[in-house]
């Protein structure tokens, strides 16, 4: 884990302060997943799940940076999709967007 990606995971995470040196890598450990390995080459999309679509955890953590990042999100807990979630990945796949 950088230097750069822990100074980012700070800057996503609401309580950063609360947290254990090791949570602070997990949570930077999400910009990779989000960014890439060098931190400028944004996934295409993010598929995940959490309790009622809701931003927690580490996963929230990854979602605040997609947010910031304007990458397109399906989670699978949320209540709100209007249309079958397995119809808005494959819309991702084939590039058609949300």
């Amino acid at each position: 884990i950088t230097t750069e990606a822990l100074a980012m995971a700070a800057q996503f995470h609401p309580a950063w302060r609360a947290c254990t040196p090791t949570a602070r890598k997990f949570h930077a450990r999400n910009c990779y997943q989000v960014l890439g390995n060098d931190l400028k080459t944004p996934a295409d999309f993010i598929v995940c799940w959490t309790p009622n679509g809701k931003q927690i955890g580490g996963t929230g953590q990854a979602l605040r940076i997609a947010r910031e990042y304007k990458i397109p999100v399906i989670n699978f807990g949320s209540e709100d999709l209007l249309r079958s979630p397995m119809d808005e990945l494959r819309k991702l796949v084939l590039g058609e967007g949300l």
